[in-house]
């Protein structure tokens, strides 16, 4: 979907464009890294090759590699118990709905509704003209990849989450079936430390997050920022080293709490009373300025 690569396009057009202070970044496409010397801030490519620099930044991901060479025996990720459709919508498509405009008229919010052990997540994005979706639900009742680019099955969604309220279903329904994906949850436990000499880990290589808190963009964002100030212009290559363990001072328990918040959060469900035909249980809404909670029975 465009809308969801605006982000990444303009960060890559900023790095690498020669306006703007300091040197353009060069993107090396296709080039596996095979390994990582941490104390040299070297990386091993698949070709033979090798690069050296002042430091080596892991950001690839859930499946990192170069977790691997941060510590000896690094956790990988395991898969949950959930798989989840995602998708992006405008906001106006609801707003033009007057059955689904009640749920979509508080800007800036996240909204959660819970039935029998799934969980639909909504929030505000791109200054509230886009709503994201996260419709989470027990793994064996989809079959999914690591392959997040992946289509689903939009009929398939609908009778999945047929039991929600039908105002909510009707809203879900308004999806492109073009735009609907489906993606396996993981988890993993917390790391030791994000660091190694000159290597720091960022993002979902360092804490791979589950979307119920909606945070793993957010504390990605908040790694990169951290790492601009500890290693802000000016640095010397030899001040890397303890450079990156003060990054991983005012990174390390923030990140790796919200990540243990999101996965308890995660194993919350709200069930229908026995002989109750529960549609829409819960709603969450965080707001700047306050968090209210509204329970409404279908």
């Amino acid at each position: 979907m465009a809308h969801r690569a605006h982000l990444h396009t303009q960060l890559k057009d900023a790095a690498a464009s020669p306006d703007g202070t300091g040197r353009p970044v060069k993107l090396n496409t296709s080039s596996k890294v095979i390994s990582v010397d941490p104390e040299t801030a070297t990386i091993h490519l698949a070709d033979g090759t090798s690069y050296s620099g002042d430091v080596v930044i892991g950001a690839d991901g859930v499946h990192s590699n170069a977790r691997k060479a941060v510590m000896d025996k690094a956790p990988g990720p395991v898969k949950g118990a959930h798989n989840c459709f995602r998708f992006i919508f405008p906001r106006q498509v609801a707003l033009d709905d007057p059955e689904t405009r009640q749920l979509v008229g508080e800007y800036n919010s996240m909204n959660m509704w819970y039935l029998k052990g799934m969980k639909i997540v909504m929030y505000s994005t791109s200054n509230n003209q886009l709503l994201n979706f996260v419709c989470i639900h027990p793994e064996h009742l989809t079959t999914v990849s690591d392959d997040y680019t992946k289509s689903a099955s939009k009929p398939q969604m609908l009778e999945i989450f047929k039991d929600f309220h039908p105002k909510l279903v009707k809203l879900i329904g308004k999806v492109d079936p073009a735009d609907l994906k489906i993606y396996p949850l993981y988890h993993m436990e917390v790391l030791p430390t994000f660091v190694s000499g000159r290597m720091a880990l960022i993002g979902d290589a360092a804490h791979p997050f589950t979307p119920h808190l909606a945070q793993g963009g957010a504390m990605a964002i908040e790694d990169g920022a951290a790492l601009g100030v500890m290693l802000g212009r000016g640095t010397q290559p030899e001040d890397v080293p303890e450079r990156l363990q003060l990054y991983n001072k005012a990174r390390y328990e923030r990140a790796t709490n919200i990540q243990q918040f999101s996965v308890e959060v995660g194993s919350d469900s709200v069930a229908a009373k026995p002989g109750e035909s529960a549609k829409m249980k819960c709603e969450i809404h965080i707001h700047p300025r306050r968090a209210n909670r509204l329970s409404e029975n279908g």
